[in-house]
């Protein structure tokens, strides 16, 4: 690996194109941008010919795939962020309590299995 900027992982308040620009500026910066996805070299290996393809998922997540065949952990791990830096901030999920009912069937006993989701209040505003 050749000697790179290195960057601290991202703050969770940081827009997708934010954490996008952060990461090619961390792989050295972007060569050129083809076909929606930006173009650099690989911070994993010694690139000469840029193989990394980064670009924005439509759930705001960051992918990224070195064509030299590199991990995503070897890669994140070289300009020291995590996997989760890759990924969209998460809003909180739902509570579930979950509750089971017997229900007669014409003579048999059946479990039926109900699912009630508990949503936090910001939700309903």
């Amino acid at each position: 690996m050749r000697g790179r900027a290195v960057t601290t992982s991202r703050s969770a308040g940081d827009t997708p194109e934010e954490r996008l620009s952060a990461f090619v500026t961390a792989c050295g910066g972007m060569t050129r941008e083809s076909g929606g996805e930006t173009i650099c070299r690989c911070p994993a290996h010694d690139d000469e010919n840029p193989s990394l393809n980064v670009r924005l998922a439509d759930n705001g997540n960051l992918l990224i795939k070195c064509r030299a065949n590199c991990t995503n952990e070897r890669i994140v791990a070289a300009i020291d962020w995590k996997l989760r830096d890759l990924m969209a901030s998460q809003q909180p999920k739902a509570r579930r309590a979950n509750k089971t009912r017997d229900k007669k069937v014409y003579g048999s006993l059946e479990a039926v299995s109900y699912t009630h989701l508990t949503l936090p209040t910001s939700d309903l505003v």
